[in-house]
Parts: C-alpha cells; structure tokens; sequence
C-alpha cells in the first residue's frame, strides 16, 4: 500500500492534538488502558512508508502501568524468528514489568493491515527496527557503535544497531522499570517514567561507532561475525549506494588496498591505522556487506609481486585412507600447492589422530618439489596454510604437528569461521557438533602468534596473491550469516585458485573443502555461472550435503569442471561416487569431464601442472596394504 504522505502528515498532526486532549495532565495514559484492537497475531508484512513523518512533542510522564492495568503496548518488528534479538528483548521487557507490578503488557508487531493507517496516538515500546517513524527517527540519531532508550510522542523507542548494545539498553530500562515502580493508594502498583528520564542515548562499541551510515538501502543488522569482526548488512540497495559508501570510508581517512569485481559484485578492502574494513556489494542479491575488524588482529592479503619465477607451479592432492585400530580411515583433505616462487601453500592437512604420519607425508611433500632450488628447511617457504574449516579431520595435522613445521620459513596461518555465540545456538540446535572443534579453531590464532607468523582472515571478494597464482575468496560464513548453520560444514571456506602463465594460458581451481549444499545456495545465487571453472575438489569427500541436496548438484552443474579432483580413499569412494548430487560432475552430465583422481592410500599424491593440459598430470602410488 502506497500512502499519501501529505494526507498521513494531516493525519498524524490530528492525533497527536486528540491524544493531547485526551492525556490532560500532560501524563500519557491512554483512556481505554491501554486495550488496544490491533491483533498481536496479525499476519506479517507491515506496508507503512519509510518516509513518513514521525509525530513531534511528549509528554512529561509515561503512565506504562496504572490501577492495575496496562496502558501500553510493546510492539515488535514483523516477520522474525523467535532467535531474533528484537523479539528477545521484547519478550525481557515484557517480563521485567510484569515482574514490577504484576502487569503483563500485550505483545504484538508493527503489521498494519490493508484499509488500516498508522496511528500515532497509540501508546507503545517500540522494539527493534520497527517500520514505525518513531523508530526511523532515533535511528537517524544513532551511530552503528550506540543504543536508545527514547521517548518520541506516544512511543518509547527501543533501539541498538548490535547485539551488546540491545544488551545495555535492556538493561537501562529494567533499571528504570526498577527505580519507578509504587504502590498507589488503591494498593496496586504503578510504573510512571519521566520524559526526562527516557532519553538515553550511549555509546557501546567504539569499533562499529567508525562505520559511517550507509545511506541508499534498507538497514538488516549488525552482527557478531567472529574473531573480533563485525558485519554490517545492508539490504535493496544498488552499485551507486556501494560506491557512495566506499568513498565514505576514504573520506574518513581509510585506505583502499585492493578491490575485485565477480560476475557484476564489487568488493574493497580498506584500513587505517585501527581497523580493516572489506566491503562488498552482492550483486544478484541487492545486498551490501561490510566487515570490520582491528587492522593488528589480521594481515592484510597479498598482492601481486612481479617476483621472478624459480620453478614451475603445480598442485598436489595427497592420500588421505589408512588403516588404524583394524578398519579403513579416511584423512579429511590435504592439498599442497606449489607456487613460481618456490613457495608452498598447504590446504588443511589431516585428520588429529596419527597425524604424526600426515604431517610426514607434508614434510617429504614440500623436500621433494623443492629440491632443485633449496638447499636446507629453511630454504623451504611455507607462505601460507589455510583451513577450510574446524573439523579435526582437516585441522588435525596443523594443531598437532605445528612445531614440527618451525623448522620451514613458515610465514602464515590462514582460516575465518564463526563466533563462538552462533556456535553455541547452532550446538542446541544439533547433535552433530564436537565441542573440541570450536576449542581447536581459536587454537590455530593462538598458534600463529606462539609461533609468530601472520594470521589472515580471508573475506568474501578477496584475492590474496601467491606466486603467479591468485587465491580468490566466494564463500565463507559472514555470506551466510546471520542465519543459524547447523554444522561446521557450512562455515568451510569456498575458494578459487586462477593460475596464469606468460602466454596468457589459466587454470582454475575450485577447492570447496567441506561447504554443504547451504553454502553453495549463496554460491549459485552470487556468482551464477561465473562459478565455471577448470578443476574441482569435490565438497566433503563427496559425502553429506547438509539437507540441501539440490543446492550442491546446482552448483556443480555450474561449475563445469574438466578435472575432479576426490579426496578419499578408494575403499570409500565407490559409497559416495553414487551419491545423485555427484552425478552432476561425472561423465553423461557434465559435457566437459576428462580426467578423475581419487586420492587414494596415505602417502599417494595426484600432481596437476598449472596451468594444466589434460594428460598430464604425475601420479606416486603407494602400495596398499591387502
């Protein structure tokens, strides 16, 4: 519905002169209690304009509860889950003042239903990012690092742009629930607040206060995205709105680092001396989304060198099945890239149990391709070793066998999952989570640090430049959030490797680690068919998408390889090879396949040259045992 912005203002000004008449005493109390018509289970969708004008003036007092009735009403945004932080604050609210005075306030959300207009003479807590104007404008008062406890005409205003601060203004207004609560002479209680004392505006987070207001779009959230960084999402925006906040940040002072374009989406990385901001338009999804994190927490990623080569590039896919307590294991995933500069870049690495034996078939990995050009360990570069995701059969070597590989110029440790309060909501909603793999994946900073070598958290749109190759980042979980995961899977890093050689000849690598099929959903959706590429590592070792079945084989559809890379181990292999989703890589329905590697026993290796030429690949088998 499309209102009449002119005729809402006559009608609004109309109000607020009845509510005047009707409060007398300058006190908001409305004459009926507080009962209010408006359904609190009313369908969601509120159509009220953004635009329009909030009513102005207040009284001095707010009469929430008196003669035992409630005079107010706690009004919430429409269309949330019950995870939502404005339905858990309203909620609190709600107990808190029931708690006071034995009153329990009707809840309900800001849906007007068609015919309806909105009326601003109504008395209500207006929680969250409500599409009320009252709402729209304490929200022009406040910065991304501020919360509100205001009183705006009838209304009392509610509102934090992150979680910490719904925390503090729930807090405030429980202690002023609190302080004004009586006992009347009747010998009911009252809750009477002042005008005076409903006009909180405070400060909470000084890291998210630095973002400046994204104008142009539709305010989504602030949310907690792990590792000490906050995200910003911005929904129905567009390129102009993108570039205009971009040029935002460099007028505050922040530096542009890098950018990259993928299928129509921009991303940018910028700093300053404090933070480290990624910003990124979603173009298939009319979204903006802009990391912020302490600039010493992370190194920022590498860019392009003109280092001249000393040998050839190449990847690795290393064995991953043995045969531990009398039955096959598998080993998780290990890759091992070989850059121009006699580099190394390790993908995961192997499973936590005898992971002494995967951490060797690493060490003679990295002698034996760096033989013609170094002399000694120290000679050997470990540039960067990445983690796809916590679970130990990927990041079991690095967090057992670290110190065996100081002996190497190791230089950084690369991985960006979630916070540890998703993986606590996600944990009570699932059974399948291992609590030592959150331990484990804050672990691998602390490593870095113990062994000082930089630390890097790769964001959606970033290149991170090794050698000739570039490491290109589509998907990790600040994409997915702040919906719930219900596994690690779906926090696994999505990458691309584009190697190029001097006549102009590339090669793409898409290393999926263990992504589920809700992952690759955000791929499909944000890249479409710029998802095209020349080698695949087939996703969880070809097992279990997540549910989202369909999700996975869209993607692979997508994504066209001439080369599939499998990693796990040729007993396992025939198990997941028929799994439906997996067809869509395999010959019959996938036009492009040629060649199909499984990784085999512990020690085998599966070598592609890159750029690659189907043919010839180099391939060490290790006798398995019968």
């Amino acid at each position: 519905m499309k209102t009449n912005i002119k005729l809402l203002a006559l009608i609004l000004a109309l109000t607020m002169l009845l509510s005047a008449a009707l409060v007398g005493c300058n006190t908001a109390t409305p004459p009926d209690g507080g009962n209010s018509d408006v359904s609190s289970e009313a369908p969601a969708g509120s159509n009220l304009p953004e635009e329009t004008d909030p009513p102005s003036g207040a009284p001095e007092e707010y009469s929430i509860v008196s003669g035992g009735k409630g005079n107010f009403k706690i009004v919430r945004p429409a269309n949330l889950t019950s995870d939502d932080i404005s339905v858990k604050v309203a909620i609190d609210i709600r107990k808190a003042i029931n708690n006071a005075v034995g009153v329990s306030l009707e809840l309900g959300d800001d849906w007007i239903k068609d015919g309806e207009s909105y009326d601003g003479s109504t008395f209500e807590i207006l929680v969250g990012n409500t599409g009320y104007p009252e709402t729209a404008e304490v929200m022009a008062e406040l910065n991304y690092g501020q919360y509100a406890v205001k009183a705006v005409g009838n209304k009392i205003v509610v509102f934090s742009y992150t979680e910490s601060g719904y925390s503090k203004a729930l807090g405030k207004l429980q202690t002023l629930i609190r302080e004004n609560t009586v006992k009347a002479d009747d010998g009911t209680q009252t809750l009477t607040i002042s005008a005076e004392a409903l006009n909180v505006i405070n400060n909470t987070e000084k890291m998210t206060a630095t973002l400046p207001i994204f104008e142009g779009g539709k305010f989504s959230s602030v949310t907690d995205m792990g590792d000490g960084c906050y995200g910003l999402i911005i929904k129905s925006t567009n390129t102009d709105a993108y570039n205009a906040y971009v040029k935002k940040l460099t007028d505050k002072g922040f530096k542009t680092h890098a950018t990259n374009e993928i299928a129509g989406s921009h991303f940018a990385t910028l700093y300053n001396d404090e933070y480290t901001i990624n910003a990124g338009f979603y173009n298939n999804m009319d979204e903006v989304r802009v990391i912020i994190e302490p600039y010493r927490d992370c190194t920022l990623a590498p860019l392009k060198s003109d280092a001249a080569p000393v040998t050839t590039t190449q990847i690795t896919m290393i064995g991953v099945e043995g045969i531990y307590n009398g039955s096959y294991q598998q080993n998780g995933l290990c890759l091992v890239y070989r850059l121009s500069t006699g580099e190394f870049v390790i993908v995961d690495g192997g499973h936590h149990g005898n992971s002494g034996i995967y951490a060797s078939n690493i060490i003679k990995t990295l002698r034996e391709q760096s033989k013609d050009y170094a002399k000694t360990d120290k000679d050997i570069t470990i540039a960067a070793w990445i983690i796809t995701h916590p679970h130990t059969d990927h990041h079991g070597t690095l967090l057992n066998e670290y110190k065996q590989f100081t002996k190497f110029n190791f230089k950084g440790i690369m991985c960006n999952f979630w916070s540890e309060s998703d993986f606590n909501i996600a944990k009570n909603t699932t059974s399948s989570f291992a609590t030592g793999s959150f331990a484990g994946y804050y672990k691998s900073a602390s490593i870095a640090k113990e062994i000082g070598v930089d630390f890097y958290a790769p964001h959606v749109g970033q290149v991170y430049w090794f050698g000739d190759t570039a490491f290109e980042f589509l998907y990790t979980i600040e994409s997915y959030l702040p919906k719930v995961a219900t596994g690690f899977n779906t926090c696994s890093l999505v990458f691309r490797t584009i190697t190029t050689d001097k006549s102009g000849k590339s090669t793409s690598v898409m290393v999926t680690g263990d992504a589920t099929g809700h992952a690759f959903a955000v791929c499909n959706k944000m890249y479409r068919n710029e998802l095209k590429c020349d080698v695949v590592q087939v996703a969880h070792h070809g097992g279990g998408t997540g549910g989202a079945n369909g999700d996975t084989q869209s993607a692979y559809g997508l994504m066209k390889p001439s080369v599939i890379l499998w990693p796990v181990g040729a007993n396992y292999f025939p198990t997941v090879e028929k799994n439906t989703y997996n067809h869509a890589l395999l010959e019959g329905k996938n036009p492009n396949f040629k060649e199909l590697y499984v990784a085999g026993w512990q020690g085998n290796a599966v070598t592609l040259p890159l750029p690659y030429t189907i043919g010839t690949s180099v391939t060490n088998n290790v006798v398995e045992p019968k």
